[in-house]
């Protein structure tokens, strides 16, 4: 990668978060284990900042109580979405299924408290960017590399599939994170599919769970029988963005994504730019099939294409 400079994430320093923390408790304007903002502390975790806000809560910087040098991502749901049945229970299954894993290019999940309000979990901190913040900030992506996010992320859902037959379901840019070594870290099981739990398919009536441009089809149309191939088609979608700036599907919402899926052929790679092998793009152009049934049918088989093609384009 050419571009080597990091957004590292910018935290209080401990010292500072303490003293913000005890004077906001003399003045009454924060309450232990009440009010969240930086100093604050939950079970054995120390808030040092705030990363995001999203629809289901908050995420955090934190750290242990007992150690100020290490950083952990905290993840606490909304007290609305705590008494939405289907919400908790998807903060939940995301705890569950992510404390099983054990995997070095999946976040580990460190803890969780689910018996008071805030409810939360800790996540692993990953020390990096996204994929989808290497491509705004213009990082190039060669096609070993591609390759490389291929076979790493194909190996690490193939890991999910294989030994806990769970789908992630939300593979994009954003899900993915790359460390300044070149390392990739996969985020986020909060909407995995785990095929064995007869709850795991949490979605309301007309609620379309995954993220437009880079969902399968079978996603968008809530197929109950999807499989790893809905992942294979996210993967394709993520490294077709990597390499152009945009989903290979598009439109403003989740019917006009769909609608574009079925009334247009992909441009293939090599048509957007002539560059790229014909080997690598009809790889990615078979990962976008519209059916289940035209793409790659299982990580094995998956992982085993790739390898030709790297195998083809690469030099010895």
């Amino acid at each position: 990668m050419e571009n080597s400079n990091f957004d590292r994430t910018i935290v209080l320093n401990s010292d500072d978060a303490q003293a913000q923390y005890e004077a906001s408790l003399k003045s009454g304007e924060v309450k232990k284990y009440q009010d969240i903002g930086p100093g604050a502390v939950l079970g054995n975790w120390r808030i040092l900042k705030q990363l995001a806000e999203g629809g289901m809560g908050e995420i955090f910087i934190c750290h242990p109580t007992d150690d100020v040098q290490s950083r952990a991502v905290m993840k606490i749901l909304r007290s609305n979405t705590q008494r939405s049945s289907i919400g908790r229970k998807r903060f939940l299954r995301e705890y569950q299924i992510q404390k099983e894993m054990d995997h070095p290019c999946i976040a580990k999940m460190l803890d969780g408290d689910f018996n008071r309000e805030p409810e939360y979990i800790v996540i692993e901190y990953v020390d990096g960017i996204s994929l989808s913040q290497a491509v705004a900030e213009k990082y190039e992506f060669p096609l070993e590399y591609c390759l490389y996010i291929l076979e790493v992320v194909g190996m690490t859902l193939q890991y999910a599939w294989d030994q806990f037959h769970v789908l992630h379901r939300d593979i994009k840019p954003s899900n993915i994170m790359l460390k300044e070594s070149g390392e990739l870290v996969l985020l986020d099981f909060g909407i995995a599919k785990s095929l064995d739990d007869a709850e795991s398919m949490l979605t309301q009536r007309g609620q379309v769970l995954g993220s437009p441009g880079f969902m399968s089809p079978e996603q968008i149309k809530q197929v109950l029988s999807c499989d790893c191939r809905t992942d294979i088609f996210s993967l394709g979608a993520t490294i077709y963005y990597l390499l152009t700036g945009e989903t290979p599907f598009k439109g403003k919402n989740v019917a006009a994504v769909y609608d574009d899926m079925i009334h247009r052929r992909v441009t293939p790679l090599a048509e957007v730019n002539p560059e790229i092998p014909p080997e690598f793009s009809d790889l990615i152009d078979q990962m976008l099939e519209i059916a289940p049934e035209r793409r790659p049918q299982n990580w094995d088989e998956f992982l085993e294409m790739v390898a030709v093609v790297k195998e083809n384009i690469l030099p010895a």
